[in-house]
């Protein structure tokens, strides 16, 4: 249980402005017809270069100097992309096919010349995390990325359907050799015993 005798609460009006349109820089997250990497390069020019000192198909780590120019933007707007670049460097030929960002800081926490560090691993089968923090290692921002390889040229993408393809001239219909897989087997009635 908590002791809240002692805690100080603080009251005060501060009213959070309202967002009624997003940001023109702000950037969208990957189509899921496309690359992580494709997208990404639209955001490489905002936030400038990944200082990358650790690297591997696993992970990757970075330092990021904030410049001049970035710390006009939010914080919560320059980890998004920070995010979002140093994932590109794991998910080359991977579509990404869902993103959740999450910023633990205030508006305006990024300051000109603050040094940040960037991880990104991936985690179990399918997923990328990406986390931002600052160097004394406070955690400002995570991202997780669900992840599918890329299909193929010669593969062909089917989804879960009727077990019989009647329009695919390729494969013929096996309709009277089918049999649900999950039904009861049919018994006949058996005879009536000759105890009688």
């Amino acid at each position: 249980m908590w002791n809240l005798d002692g805690a100080e609460c603080h009251y005060h009006d501060s009213t959070m402005p309202r967002v009624t349109e997003m940001p023109a820089s702000s950037p969208s997250f990957p189509h899921p017809t496309r690359t992580f990497s494709s997208e990404c390069s639209s955001c490489s020019s905002s936030v400038g270069t990944l200082d990358i000192y650790d690297l591997s198909s696993a992970y990757v780590r970075a330092k990021y100097t904030i410049p001049g120019d970035a710390a006009s933007m939010p914080s919560w707007q320059t980890c998004h992309l920070l995010c979002s670049k140093i994932m590109s460097r794991l998910l080359a030929a991977e579509l990404v096919r869902k993103v959740d960002a999450y910023y633990y800081g205030k508006t305006n926490d990024l300051r000109t010349g603050m040094v940040l560090l960037l991880t990104a691993h991936r985690r179990l089968e399918g997923w990328v995390q990406a986390d931002v923090s600052l160097a004394d290692g406070t955690l400002i921002s995570s991202a997780f990325a669900l992840c599918v390889p890329k299909p193929t040229q010669e593969s062909r993408v089917r989804s879960l359907a009727s077990p019989i393809a009647f329009k695919d001239p390729q494969i013929q219909p096996t309709t009277n050799d089918f049999r649900f897989p999950f039904a009861k087997p049919i018994r006949k009635p058996s005879p009536p015993p000759d105890d009688f």
